[in-house]
């Protein structure tokens, strides 16, 4: 079962009852801001082995309460160690009417799990806005805190890459498997994605590689032959320019890969390497399946099947 911990600040007892109930529909956690600001250990503790983080703050004079501020500022020890790289985050909020600014606040919370490298889920609900509905109907007052359409495109690169792919004269990317699937392969030619080319194999090291070897980025820099020379081997073509991606779990050995331009590419839709990982994982086992389910023409062959 996810670790999920909800960590909120309530001045008077609005955000805690929003907090219960968040925490009682995920079986969460609940992690008290005082009213000093701070968190007891445990609460810190937790929040560092959670698998996702909720926070929650009233709405003040548009953007969160002082209390939670502090917390934020606080997480900065955790921010410089990268220890919530790669957690699931979400936010709620609340204040005395329907508008109240509280965007801002969705939109700080939604900035603090930035920085700390997380990954933002958004409500994944519609808005209740029909004539019939009333203030008491799920996502009365439409927040969605995230990004648009089927491939999650923000505003800025919908406008750049979505395209019409399925031919209808109209680009739909809420409603067109099509058009959301031409979109993202637009985006991903647009930014370097070589055909054909490799994505990313695993490593084998002798202990923990050099850490000047990580530091070096995700952009590939570094010949594989070289990487060897320093422990660290893959069955690839020993001239080709790699990065070194480490892939950090809890309770879990790290795995040590090599990206190639692709996988560097995959990064640019989406900065974590985990997500590039699984995007690269999981097109292979879409490919394998292919391979085994489709007719074994040889067009299906050169297409599905690895050598």
């Amino acid at each position: 079962m996810p670790n999920i911990v909800v960590v909120f600040h309530s001045g008077y007892g609005h955000t805690q009852r929003m907090a219960q109930a968040v925490a009682e529909g995920a079986g969460a956690r609940l992690a008290p801001i005082g009213a000093d600001g701070s968190l007891s250990a445990e609460d810190w503790a937790a929040l560092d082995a959670a698998d996702a983080i909720i926070m929650g703050s009233p709405t003040y004079m548009g953007s969160v309460s002082w209390q939670f501020k502090k917390f934020a500022d606080d997480s900065s020890k955790a921010w410089f160690v990268q220890k919530w790289k790669d957690k699931l985050f979400a936010g709620f909020t609340n204040s005395a009417t329907m508008n109240g600014d509280k965007h801002s606040t969705l939109h700080y919370l939604f900035t603090l799990a930035q920085q700390h490298s997380g990954l933002w889920v958004g409500t994944g609900m519609m808005p209740s806005n029909s004539k019939a509905a009333t203030r008491n109907d799920p996502n009365y007052v439409g927040s969605f805190a995230g990004a648009i359409g089927i491939p999650q495109f923000m505003p800025g690169s919908q406008r750049r890459y979505a395209v019409d792919f399925d031919g209808d004269q109209r680009v739909d990317l809420s409603g067109s498997v099509d058009d959301a699937i031409g979109s993202v392969a637009r985006f991903l030619e647009q930014h370097g994605w070589q055909t054909g080319q490799p994505i990313a194999v695993q490593a084998a090291t002798n202990g923990a590689p050099d850490p000047a070897l990580l530091q070096a980025g995700i952009r590939p820099s570094l010949k594989v032959a070289e990487l060897a020379d320093k422990g660290v081997r893959a069955d690839t073509d020993p001239q080709g320019t790699v990065a070194l991606i480490d892939l950090v779990s809890p309770n879990k050995d790290t795995e040590y890969w090599l990206g190639f331009e692709n996988f560097y590419v995959i990064t640019r839709y989406n900065r974590s390497s985990f997500y590039a990982m699984s995007v690269f994982q999981l097109g292979e086992e879409i490919r394998n399946r292919l391979c085994a389910q489709l007719p074994a023409t040889a067009g299906n062959r050169a297409r599905y099947c690895r050598a």
